[in-house]
């Protein structure tokens, strides 16, 4: 069974002006980052697919009537119902939802659990306002997540760029993120070769 570490947190830059803001937490993992920020956003939905996980959030977020969980995954269209395949460290924060990008890492293909999807535009929409801040880590899956959306409403993003989906599915990616947004920290994961988390600004 999938390993859950209590501590497991990425690096991602917060920029002041987000304070009271909206934000939108996808792969949350167990709630690092919404344990971190809880108090710096005035709204916060989290994403977070595999179901232990998921309940060790809501365990948390409980406390905070801004902060809001779904058991679901993001992706590229809502109410699809795909596989979560265990990553071969058996880290809950290495798991990924299956595709077809995904490399042998994933490759004894080990089904932890199903779970229903919600796309990036269905997520927009549960928001009046624009999103000030969306932190993104989720395995490869910001591919499909991202890729030929309208992310214009984002203000932020703080995302982890992993390299297992490949030198063109990262160029395809990042080009079509670089017509709205700007990179304002973090590497580009082109140069590195490794997985990057990075900073996007949206272009005024």
């Amino acid at each position: 069974m999938v390993q859950i570490k209590n501590h497991t947190l990425g690096t991602y830059d917060v920029p002041s002006d987000t304070i009271n803001g909206n934000c939108v937490d996808i792969g949350c993992n167990v709630g690092g980052f919404i344990k971190k920020y809880a108090k710096h956003f005035k709204r916060i939905d989290y994403y977070e697919p595999i179901k232990e996980c998921f309940d060790m959030c809501q365990n948390f977020s409980i406390n905070y009537k801004h902060i809001t969980g779904y058991n679901l995954a993001a992706w590229s269209e809502s109410n699809k119902e795909l596989n979560i395949l265990e990553h071969k460290n058996k880290d809950s924060g290495s798991s990924a939802i299956e595709s077809n990008i995904l490399n042998e890492e994933w490759a004894e293909k080990n089904t932890i659990q199903k779970v229903k999807t919600i796309s990036l535009e269905d997520i927009l929409l549960k928001f009046d306002e624009d999103i000030d801040y969306c932190k993104c880590d989720c395995e490869t899956s910001e591919y499909f997540i991202f890729l030929n959306k309208d992310i214009s409403r984002i203000k932020y993003i703080g995302l982890e760029i992993h390299w297992q989906m490949g030198k063109d599915k990262q160029e395809e990616l990042l080009e079509h993120m670089f017509k709205t947004h700007k990179l304002v920290s973090g590497k580009s994961p082109l140069l590195s070769g490794g997985n990057e988390e990075i900073l996007l600004a949206r272009k005024e």
